[in-house]
C-alpha cells in the first residue's frame, strides 16, 4: 500500500515538473495549475491513506480473531490430552495397587498356612527332642516370609516403574500433539499478520 502511494506521489511530481518545463502559460498560470495538482494529489493521499488505516483495522481485527480461535483450540486440545493422561495415570496407579495387594495378600496366606501346618506338626507328632528342630524350622520361616514381603515390595516397584513409563510416553504424546497444534496455527496467525 505505501508503495503504491510512493509511486503515485512521484509519478505525479515527474509529471507536473515535465508540464510546467512545456508549457505555454505563464508563472502565474503555472503556479495556479501546480497548486491545483498538489490539492488533488493529497486528496488522493488522503483517501489512500484513510484505506491503509482501514485496511490495517481490518486486519488487526482478522488477525486477532484467528489468534483467539487459535488459542481456544490449542487450550481445548491440551485440555483433553490433560484429562486422557490423568485417567490413564489413574488407572495404571490403580492396577499396580490391586496388582500389590493381591501380592500381598497371596504371600500373606501362603506364610499363614504354612505357619499353621508347621504349628500343628510341631505341636501334635513332634516329640520335645525336635524342639531345636522346630526352632529352626520357624526360623526358616520366618526367612521365607521375609524374602516374600521383599518380593511383594519388588514387585510393586516393577509396577510403579512400568506405570511411570506408561505415564511418560503419554506426556512424550501430549507434546507431541500440542506441538503438532502449534504448527498448525502457527500459517494462520503468520497469514493473518
Amino acid at each position: 500500500m505505501a508503495n503504491r502511494l510512493g509511486t503515485l506521489l512521484v509519478g505525479g511530481l515527474v509529471g507536473a515538473g515535465i508540464a510546467l518545463l512545456y508549457s505555454p502559460k505563464n508563472g502565474a498560470e503555472n503556479r495556479a495549475l501546480v497548486l491545483e495538482k498538489a490539492n488533488a494529489l493529497w486528496g488522493q493521499a488522503q483517501t489512500y491513506g484513510g484505506q491503509a488505516a482501514e485496511r490495517g483495522q481490518e486486519f488487526y481485527s482478522q488477525a486477532r480473531s484467528t489468534g483467539g480461535q487459535t488459542y481456544a483450540q490449542v487450550a481445548e486440545r491440551s485440555q483433553a490430552v490433560y484429562t486422557d493422561i490423568k485417567s490413564k495415570g489413574v488407572s495404571a496407579y490403580q492396577a499396580v495397587a490391586e496388582g500389590a495387594k493381591k501380592a500381598a495378600d497371596t504371600a500373606g496366606s501362603y506364610a499363614k498356612g504354612t505357619a499353621q501346618r508347621v504349628q500343628e506338626t510341631a505341636s501334635g507328632a513332634v516329640k520335645p527332642a525336635f524342639s531345636d528342630e522346630s526352632d529352626d524350622l520357624r526360623a526358616r520361616i520366618d526367612e521365607a516370609r521375609e524374602r516374600i514381603a521383599a518380593q511383594v515390595a519388588k514387585n510393586a516397584e516393577e509396577a510403579k516403574a512400568a506405570a511411570t513409563e506408561v505415564v511418560a510416553a503419554e506426556a512424550e504424546e501430549v507434546v507431541a500433539e500440542a506441538e503438532e497444534v502449534a504448527a498448525e496455527a502457527a500459517p494462520e496467525t503468520a497469514a493473518a499478520e
